[in-house]
């Protein structure tokens, strides 16, 4: 939704992003050789739920010649965000109810393209609880564990440092949705006013009530989008599991998810 409204603002999207798949995925094997730490770099790690690192030399590269913003789901580190910084990328970070979180990623997973196909392949067929759990606590799968997913706890420690950095501007996904789906309007033009001033575009509050009317739906990962709609996935009994084992984490109270 975030995307949406930078992309209303008149600002395309590069077609570029960091994260995993960066290294995974379609022409893998390609990446890895173009994207890979060079003799003596320090590698800067990228990866959220699947350890990634790649060359700064190559990152620094590929954001100066982004045409538009560039998409990302990456791991917090101080060398990262310093690169982003030294290339002019202005960062946002969007956050969203952990139970809501889960129950989007293990259906994206489930989904035949998944970057990872190991994953794909050892989740697709179980049922939506088991693949929650799997996710929530992480685990082995493949020959013996070869391969590992972290658990949700860990991603979320390592998203806690965008919302702790001063030149990061953090966003809730139930701030920004609006009425439409479930939120408040009011807050939706605040957020939306503090995205593009974040942003560097000045706007007045006409631009930005045009944008709040076309915000909500139609974009390439948006399912229902209602603030509340996991619920009608997530049981009482989960929604239990997934609560405790992240109420200790910083994020939760820094996001007000407790």
């Amino acid at each position: 939704m975030v995307q949406k409204c930078v992309e209303l603002a008149s600002i395309p999207y590069s077609g570029k992003s960091l994260a995993a798949s960066s290294a995974f995925g379609r022409y893998a094997l390609a990446k890895r050789i173009m994207r890979s730490p060079r003799f003596g770099e320090v590698p800067v790690p990228i990866g959220l739920e699947v350890p990634v690192a790649v060359s700064p030399t190559w990152i620094k590269s590929y954001l100066a010649s982004a045409n538009g913003y560039v998409s990302g789901h990456a791991s917090y580190s101080e060398h990262l965000n310093f690169l982003l910084q030294e290339v002019g990328c202005k960062v946002v970070q969007v956050v969203r109810h952990p139970c809501a979180v889960l129950s989007s990623w293990v259906n994206y997973i489930a989904e035949p393209g998944y970057y990872w196909s190991e994953a794909h392949q050892y989740l697709a067929d179980k049922p939506f609880e088991e693949r929650v759990r799997f996710m929530l606590h992480g685990g082995g799968f493949g020959g013996e564990g070869s391969l590992y997913y972290g658990g949700f706890k860990d991603v979320l420690l390592q998203v806690q440092g965008w919302l702790d950095a001063v030149d990061v501007l953090t966003v809730r996904y139930e701030d920004i949705v609006g009425e439409m789906g479930g939120g408040d309007n009011v807050k939706q033009l605040q957020v939306i006013s503090d995205v593009l001033q974040h942003i560097g575009i000045d706007a007045d509050s006409r631009f930005i009530e045009t944008i709040s009317s076309k915000l909500y739906g139609g974009t390439h990962t948006f399912r229902k989008g209602s603030v509340g709609g996991w619920r009608n996935l997530v049981g009482s009994s989960l929604e239990d599991e997934i609560m405790t084992e992240l109420a200790d984490l910083p994020f939760m109270k820094r996001v007000n998810y407790l």
